[in-house]
């Protein structure tokens, strides 16, 4: 395929589907989460809340009604699913990121609260990293280069050594967040929001030279990759303190590539010239295609051992890993089509742990101390994304019981039942 033919299969929707905005967002997740049964590239996600989780006592679906404020409307849930704690997966990565962001408000206001064994305030320094990079470099690539850097920056006796970083600038511990998102003029950008905790009081003078130090780690380790980074681009927000929206900015911002608001998100441009500019995340694409009617038909059978490629932008194949066998193809076209950069995403993000917090360490100094207290402050900032998820089951007052065929012939095979038993567009 020609690289004109190519931009074309990739195109991104006309207006008038942007301008779609009669779905709700949690419509819009439940409709992202039927997509990705039929249209994920891992089983994992494939399964996810399709099936009854084995592991409960009763073996049995439960459909919730949850404890809503007076006046406001009804929510209900279906409990007792299996989970697959993905990141891409619609609706896990949304109750992960809304556990994630409420532990780190806490955190936060905590740290800007609190002093040091000096007595004085503490600071943070939030940093957006970013790398140079061109339309048709592939995903892998760019992420081989962006995983060696990230750990540059904090390897070593440039930032470990008696006389690194950590010690100079007093620094408790990071907080780093991958975003990786795609353009139609630049391809994929990732990128790198580092949030830096002080157990001191935050200058100018700080948030400049600590920003050059680190920006030199992370820009000589990507050269060696043929990639360049320029300090210049480098995004700098020093925080010295501030108040309740704040917080909830930060917080919510450092979860951002989770399905926050997905529908605002993509109609709030006003000029469409601006919205084919833009760069979309992995939800945003895949809300793109939810919603679109005639994007949800679509669907192709996937097996344990089983593997998704791509040989041109719009035709897809499935192949048997041991025998490599073609065993499904298809060719999909118009919007449809962003499912190659969905797939390519699937993949690439699937190990890179995008969520990354400094260890707990033992309290042997003023600095572990402060950064254990960090952690503890957000009732366990750094629990991981299984624990986050376990707590969401059994919630609420039980409206009816549902076996697993019950689920799979009433509901999974019938979606759109799910919307109306939860009264999402009630």
């Amino acid at each position: 395929m020609t690289e004109e033919g190519e931009s074309k299969a990739m195109r991104l929707p006309g207006k008038e589907l942007l301008l779609q905005s009669h779905v709700s967002t949690a419509t819009l997740i439940w409709r992202c989460q039927f997509l990705m049964w039929r249209m994920s590239s891992q089983m994992t996600i494939r399964r996810c809340k399709k099936f009854v989780n084995l592991k409960q006592d009763n073996k049995l679906v439960t459909l919730r009604r949850l404890a809503t404020p007076k006046g406001k409307r009804e929510k209900r849930q279906f409990a007792g699913l299996c989970l697959c704690g993905s990141p891409q997966c619609p609706r896990c990565a949304q109750i992960i990121a809304m556990k994630r962001a409420a532990k780190l408000e806490k955190s936060l206001g905590y740290w800007l609260s609190s002093v040091n064994e000096d007595g004085q305030n503490r600071g943070v320094l939030f940093i957006t990293l970013t790398m140079s990079h061109k339309r048709n470099d592939e995903l892998d690539t760019l992420l081989a280069a962006f995983r060696k850097a990230r750990t540059a920056l904090t390897n070593g006796t440039a930032y470990r050594g008696k006389n690194g970083d950590r010690i100079r600038y007093r620094i408790a511990g990071l907080l780093g967040v991958v975003e990786v998102t795609y353009g139609p003029k630049f391809g994929y950008h990732p990128h790198l929001h580092l949030l830096v905790m002080l157990d001191q009081p935050l200058t100018a003078e700080i948030a400049v030279n600590l920003t050059a130090r680190l920006h030199k780690r992370w820009e000589r380790t990507l050269s060696k990759f043929g990639f360049t980074s320029v300090l210049r681009h480098t995004d700098v927000k020093p925080i010295r303190n501030f108040d309740q929206g704040s917080k909830e900015y930060i917080a919510k911002y450092l979860n951002k590539t989770a399905p926050w608001r997905i529908i605002e998100n993509i109609n709030s441009p006003n000029d469409y010239n601006s919205m084919k500019k833009r760069n979309w995340t992995f939800f945003e694409l895949l809300a793109l295609i939810g919603s679109d009617d005639g994007a949800l038909k679509h669907w192709f059978p996937l097996h344990s051992g089983e593997t998704v490629n791509w040989d041109t932008a719009a035709h897809m194949e499935i192949t048997n890993d041991r025998t490599g066998e073609i065993t499904y193809e298809t060719t999909v076209n118009g919007i449809a089509s962003l499912w190659r950069i969905i797939h390519e995403m699937e993949q690439n993000l699937k190990g890179l742990q995008p969520y990354r917090l400094s260890k707990r360490r033992p309290d042997n100094t003023p600095l572990d101390c402060a950064w254990n207290s960090f952690l503890d402050a957000g009732d366990g900032l750094d629990t991981n994304e299984n624990s986050l998820m376990q707590d969401i089951r059994g919630n609420g007052e039980i409206i009816r019981y549902l076996t697993q065929s019950e689920w799979l012939t009433t509901y999974v095979n019938h979606p759109e039942q799910i919307i109306k038993a939860l009264k999402l567009d009630a």
